[in-house]
């Protein structure tokens, strides 16, 4: 990233993080990020969405900066599964 906005001059240049279930961006950074944050996460959770880190297998909520498993809730999650009801 730091080489994108020094060689190519790509200054508006955000960073996404997502996953297929989720359509697929639950995260990004702005164009008014510091270029820190946009090298080094993944920036905030978007409008009228939810995340939470729990402890795997279970709902516990986990403190920040532990691992777990993220659950997201909002709009841009499909509904069920194609798989449902089949064995």
């Amino acid at each position: 990233m730091e080489r994108i906005h020094k060689k190519l001059n790509l200054t508006g240049l955000t960073i996404c993080y997502g996953m297929t279930e989720t359509s697929p961006v639950s995260y990004q950074t702005t164009l008014h990020s510091p270029l820190k944050k946009r090298i080094e996460t993944v920036g905030t959770i978007l409008p009228h969405t939810r995340a939470k880190i729990v402890k795997p297998g279970t709902t516990e909520i986990l403190p920040l900066g532990q691992r777990g498993e993220l659950c997201v809730s909002g709009y841009l999650l499909q509904k069920g599964s194609l798989f449902q009801g089949q064995k």
